[in-house]
């Protein structure tokens, strides 16, 4: 599935998206991540469920965009503060 992800490519440009669209497909993406993440972790539904959104709450992200942080490119920089919730 992730190989599927790696070859899609985009109908439009980042910079055609206001803040909220960023911050909604970030979510999803991150969402996504996070539950290919557990796939192969045995467990009921609810439990996964439950594993996966403490991990994508707003604090498990700003947490997780700390660690990234340093590697990411100005580009990359520019996109996160753009598409960054303001809860």
């Amino acid at each position: 599935m992730s190989d599927w992800i790696r070859h899609q490519t985009a109908s439009g440009s980042a910079d055609n998206l206001g803040p909220l669209q960023l911050a909604w497909l970030g979510d999803a993406v991150w969402e996504l991540h996070q539950r290919l993440r557990h796939c192969d972790q045995p467990g009921r539904s609810g439990d996964l469920h439950r594993a996966v959104v403490a991990e994508v709450k707003a604090t498990a992200q700003a947490e997780a965009l700390q660690c990234l942080d340093p590697h990411l490119s100005d580009l990359e920089k520019d996109l996160v503060r753009r598409g960054r919730n303001k809860a």
